[in-house]
């Protein structure tokens, strides 16, 4: 089967290179979905990608409205309509012809365009504004027939979708278009989903994709860690007088800056996100700092040992910077050597928390005095918690003298926590930021809760040599 590529960055990949030539494609939701994107993009990659005319016609908006509109999503449409690559049909003004005429009309402007892509934007205004009410499937199948299948052109048709309805309500889905596309929005927060209820002739592994807009349509890719074929020393990002970075661009400018000095941060995360993806977050922070020779203590999540830390930072870092700088605090190991000089160690349990505690406090004072720099401390709050359940307000008294230190010594703390841990509610009215990380169908998703910012998908992009956090705004 011959395929028309898309032009939805992402998509082609899951819909065996693009959609069938010639087919009707419906594209549905309800408004402010992205259906006007999608299409426009699908019109305007093809003619700058592919070569292919294509012509735009709308009984939504004016020209001049819907060029203004696709610029801010990186599309110039009066580029190349000026190049004789795209036109559009501004049908906001034949309204009072019949139904025949206006379909009669845009099978004439096909034929003499020469065009391959076609957007009917919408049939939801098409079936309504003109004086003849014919039955929508009657229309349907004058559009598949006269339009589609004599020019042979790809067609995307627009179905608007009241608020409140999920469906298209039209009884079409079986019989008519070739491909069906339904565009939504979460109800929470602006999760785009994109779900396909139909491509003929096209096997579809997975019927539900998360997408922005931003930039133009993208279909967002599942989480996974993609590995770099060539390991190259870390790079620092230079602090700044207020701030210290959070080792990736993006997070900093998502953040205004980084973490301010003295700021005691909580990342939490759901129970089903990746540790892949917390480390995205947690050792660029530890690398920025330890690469300017910056001290830096890790109380490590459950789970995690010495040995697994080192073997993550040592390709990017070197041992010999972790060994002056770095300390990481585990549990006494009866027969077991434990004298790395990263190695502090602890003993557990309510009896211990005071002493623990001291030896903790003492291991941040000497990285300071050997470094007379600011540290980091990384600590995992299941981990404490696991340690210390018996005596939980002890543990949160101690936290609370720990927040307090952190701020008046200038350090940074970056708590790692998991939904439902006792003592991560009692602290979230003392810290600085709360950032949290969450999971829906194989997908990552970050957003800060003190202070509020805006959504972002989180992936992974190797292209400096080491694992790069790189999010992208759902907008």
């Amino acid at each position: 089967m011959e395929r028309v590529p898309s032009g939805i960055y992402g998509l082609d990949e899951v819909i065996e290179g693009g959609f069938p030539k010639g087919s009707l494609i419906i594209v549905a939701g309800n408004p402010g979905t992205g259906k006007t994107v999608f299409s426009a993009q699908f019109i305007y990659r093809g003619a700058l990608d592919y070569n292919e005319k294509g012509i735009y016609v709308t009984f939504v908006e004016g020209r001049n409205d819907l060029i203004n509109y696709l610029r801010r999503f990186d599309m110039d449409f009066e580029d190349l309509e000026k190049k004789g690559m795209i036109k559009i049909l501004d049908m906001l003004t034949v309204k009072e012809e019949s139904i025949s005429d206006v379909i009669n009309m845009i099978i004439g402007e096909v034929l003499s365009f020469n065009a391959k892509r076609l957007v009917i934007d919408s049939f939801s205004v098409l079936a309504q504004a003109f004086k003849e009410k014919i039955e929508a499937r009657i229309i349907l199948h004058s559009i598949l027939g006269k339009i589609v299948k004599s020019t042979n052109c790809t067609t995307i048709l627009i179905i608007e979708i009241p608020y409140g309805q999920e469906s298209m309500g039209l009884g079409i889905e079986e019989f008519i278009a070739d491909g069906i596309f339904l565009l939504k929005r979460g109800k929470n927060r602006v999760i785009r989903e994109l779900e396909i209820l139909k491509l003929r002739g096209t096997r579809i592994h997975q019927t539900k994709y998360y997408f922005t807009l931003e930039g133009g349509f993208h279909i967002l890719p599942t989480f996974k860690i993609i590995k770099s074929n060539n390991t190259n020393k870390w790079s620092p990002i230079p602090d700044s007088e207020t701030h210290f970075s959070t080792g990736n661009e993006d997070l900093d400018k998502v953040l205004d800056g980084g973490f301010e000095r003295g700021s005691y941060v909580i990342l939490e995360a759901d129970l089903n996100v990746p540790i892949e993806a917390i480390r995205l977050f947690e050792l660029p922070l530890i690398l920025n700092f330890l690469s300017q020779k910056r001290g830096v203590a890790i109380l490590p999540e459950g789970g995690s040992s010495a040995s697994e830390i080192v073997k993550m930072l040592e390709p990017f870092i070197g041992l010999d910077i972790i060994k002056k700088y770095l300390r990481i605090y585990e549990d006494i190991k009866p027969s077991v050597e434990q004298f790395a000089p990263y190695i502090a160690l602890m003993r557990g349990g309510a009896a211990n928390l005071e002493r623990d505690a001291a030896a903790w406090a003492q291991v941040q004072i000497n990285l300071r005095e050997f470094t007379k720099q600011p540290i980091l401390i990384v600590v995992g709050y299941d981990t404490y918690e696991s340690k210390y359940a018996e005596v939980p307000e002890r543990l949160f008294s101690e936290l609370g003298t720990q927040v307090a230190e952190c701020k008046a010594q200038g350090n940074l703390t970056f708590a790692i926590a998991k939904p439902g841990l006792r003592i991560t509610q009692r602290v979230l009215n003392m810290v600085d930021k709360h950032l949290r990380l969450i999971e829906k169908n194989g997908y990552v998703f970050f957003y800060g809760v003190k202070p509020r910012t805006g959504l972002y998908h989180v992936s992974c992009h190797p292209v400096k040599g080491w694992p790069c956090l790189k999010l992208t705004p759902i907008v």
